[in-house]
């Protein structure tokens, strides 16, 4: 189970950056009130999907890289305010065992997913007026790197603020993907500048 989370955190994560794109073409196509992509949406989508499959294939050789030094070595123990926890191999041991690695940071993905979360906000603020998407992923963001300031906060709020801008991801498709005249939907305005 502690393996897999590292492939969830090293591979899956960062194809969540894909999904910013989505929720931004969304709203852009939910403001002209059109269901058809533009060419500038076609072109994000494309760059967007590289730019997550990219990462996450890194991600891929650096979590069969840790499982590989794990298999030698077994998982390390510790204790975290009286938590027994369980972790592999870190990356730079799998290195000096000789263990291929892609040679990015092992953070590249999160860090690329909250910052497209962020500019996903912008975009969706801009768009249709929704908020919330913008503050959690702010928060999101701003919780993950306070992380390396104490191990007591990191140990408990790192994955608490992932599972914030998870959920804010959750919400917004609700919001974006509803069908028309649901109570869910976000509020339309054509004319962003008419709200004062």
């Amino acid at each position: 189970m502690i393996l897999v989370l590292e492939f969830v955190h090293l591979v899956g994560v960062p194809l969540l950056v894909s999904v910013q794109a989505e929720l931004c073409i969304a709203a852009a196509a939910l403001r002209r009130g059109v269901a058809s992509d533009s060419r500038c949406a076609v072109l994000v989508r494309w760059v967007f999907t590289f730019v997550s499959l990219t990462i996450a294939v890194c991600g891929g050789i650096d979590a069969a890289a840790i499982v590989g030094a794990t298999a030698k070595t077994g998982l390390n123990r510790d204790e975290t305010f009286g938590v027994c926890t369980w972790s592999p191999a870190n990356l730079t041991a799998a290195t000096a065992m000789g263990e291929k690695t892609s040679g990015v940071s092992m953070l590249l993905g999160v860090q690329a997913f909250a910052f497209a979360a962020l500019l996903a906000g912008v975009c969706i603020t801009r768009q249709v007026r929704m908020h919330f998407y913008l503050l959690l992923a702010f928060a999101g963001l701003v919780g993950q790197a306070l992380g390396p300031l104490s191990k007591p906060y990191f140990f408990f709020a790192s994955n608490f603020f992932e599972v914030v801008s998870f959920g804010a991801m959750v919400l917004a498709d609700f919001r974006l993907f509803e069908p028309p005249g649901s109570t869910l939907r976000a509020p339309l305005n054509a004319d962003p500048s008419a709200e004062k």
